[in-house]
């Protein structure tokens, strides 16, 4: 059954490539997209490897030749089949491939760029049957990248997400979704362009916020948020402080018990304003009826 599965593709595949190949005008002999071929350089320049591969096991002088979903250059197994070392351009020269082939699949290190008008992506690293898998980068036009683990194509495991002038996180994720155990950095509004992450302490003096604990699906259940105005450590809904947790101020002054919707609501323990420490009833950050007071 497996065999005839196989027989039958293969021979699909060869009636599409006898089709390509009346249209002269598809095969593209040298790549000619400029911001393409910077943004190949741009990824070579960022992986040695690759640029091995694309130096050393690449005939650079060699021309392009048509193949099933592009022109391809370099180890083949039929006319067809990328098997080996190449890289492949589609037709309109808006996505390219890198790497070592297996069944026109990359296999192992490789990298994939797409170009838009404007922006590109454009992803390095591992790959399994042409998916990302493993340890790998994907970069931005506007700056923006994830480092770290794939799952068949899902960014899944650990690693960091950056957005310019955005957010940093370092952590577990699942499905391209902070999940897990993680810290997240949210940056304060700027019109300067971040150059680097800088320490906790120069964040929260710019106004920043900073999350640390458990997170399920891009939001933080349960942990610790330090700000300019003090730290909370507890559980949140939605980004918020939501359910039990203590807020301590910098002057040290403190709430500790129930929030919901980032306001003091339910019973909690606190320190007024002459210093003595009470248990009160608390409505939508109001104080509704001291409890008591000691």
């Amino acid at each position: 059954m497996g065999q005839t599965v196989q027989t039958n593709q293969f021979q699909t595949e060869h009636k599409l490539f006898v089709a390509r190949q009346r249209n002269k005008n598809l095969v593209i002999p040298q790549i000619t997209n400029e911001r393409l071929k910077l943004c190949i350089m741009e990824v070579l320049e960022k992986d040695i490897e690759l640029k091995q591969i694309w130096k050393e096991k690449i005939n650079q002088k060699e021309d392009f030749t048509l193949t099933l979903n592009g022109s391809y250059r370099g180890q083949r197994e039929k006319e067809f089949i990328q098997s080996g070392y190449g890289e492949l351009v589609s037709d309109r020269q808006d996505r390219y491939f890198l790497g070592f082939w297996k069944n026109n699949l990359l296999e192992g290190k490789g990298c994939t760029i797409q170009m838009g008008d404007q922006d590109y992506q454009y992803y390095y690293g591992q790959h399994s049957k042409g998916a990302a898998h493993g340890k790998g980068t994907i970069v931005f036009s506007d700056g923006a990248q994830y480092q770290g683990d794939w799952e068949q194509g899902q960014i899944t495991g650990e690693g960091s997400i950056f957005i310019t002038n955005s957010l940093y996180y370092k952590g577990q994720v699942k499905d391209g979704q902070m999940h897990g155990q993680g810290k997240l950095i949210l940056f304060a509004k700027t019109n300067k362009v971040r150059q680097n992450i800088g320490t906790d302490v120069m964040i929260i003096q710019e106004g920043g916020t900073i999350l640390e604990g458990q997170f399920y699906e891009d939001q933080m259940i349960e942990g610790n948020v330090r700000t300019l105005k003090g730290n909370y450590i507890g559980q949140m809904k939605e980004g918020k402080m939501d359910g039990k947790g203590i807020f301590i101020c910098n002057d040290e002054s403190f709430y500790d018990g129930q929030f919901k919707n980032n306001k003091r609501h339910g019973i909690g323990k606190s320190k007024n304003e002459k210093g003595q420490v009470q248990i009160a009833q608390w409505e939508n950050d109001k104080l509704v009826k001291v409890l008591e007071i000691n």
